[in-house]
C-alpha cells in the first residue's frame, strides 16, 4: 500500500481506490496459486504455534455463523 501512495496509505480511503482491488485481487491469485502448488501448506502451518492456528482473525466474521474466522479456515479458498 505504501509504495502506491495516497490514498492506498490511508485506511479510511484505500478501499475506495481502484488500485486497491487490483492489488488485493493479485494477492488472492498468488495465495490460491501457492495453495495449489503446495498442498501440504496447511500441515506446515499447523506444525507452528497451535494457538496461532486457531486464533481469531478480527474483524473477519463468518457470514453464516457470525463467529470470527481463524487461520485454519483459510486453506480452502472455495469455502471462503
Amino acid at each position: 500500500h505504501v509504495a502506491v501512495g495516497y490514498p492506498m496509505t490511508t485506511v479510511s480511503f484505500a478501499a475506495f481506490y481502484p488500485a486497491f482491488f487490483m492489488h488485493h485481487g493479485n494477492v488472492d491469485r498468488l495465495y490460491e496459486a501457492y495453495l495449489r502448488d503446495h498442498p501440504d501448506s496447511r500441515k506446515e502451518f499447523a506444525r507452528g504455534d497451535p494457538a496461532e492456528f486457531d486464533e481469531a482473525l478480527a474483524p473477519f466474521y463468518h457470514p453464516d455463523t457470525g463467529e470470527l474466522r481463524t487461520h485454519s479456515e483459510l486453506f480452502d479458498t472455495r469455502a471462503l
